[in-house]
């Protein structure tokens, strides 16, 4: 039996699985951001929060999207 089976219940594997798909197929830009937030089943908001505790900053706006160019 492989540990990680005896550590967490199934669903909570299925989960990590899931929020994993989420964050790679977002960070490829395979998955909008609505998209990711509605396969995890969070708002916009907690998806920015997701991303934010996992450290992903990609598709991140900055100052320079704020930037009107002239």
């Amino acid at each position: 039996m492989h540990l990680s089976t005896v550590l967490a219940p199934e669903a909570f594997q299925g989960r990590e699985a899931q929020e994993y798909l989420a964050m790679e197929g977002y960070r490829a830009g395979t998955l909008s951001h609505f998209q990711a937030s509605e396969l995890l089943g969070m708002t916009g908001f907690q998806f920015d929060g997701f991303l934010k505790d996992h450290h992903i900053h990609d598709h991140a706006c900055d100052v320079d999207d704020l930037i009107v160019k002239q």
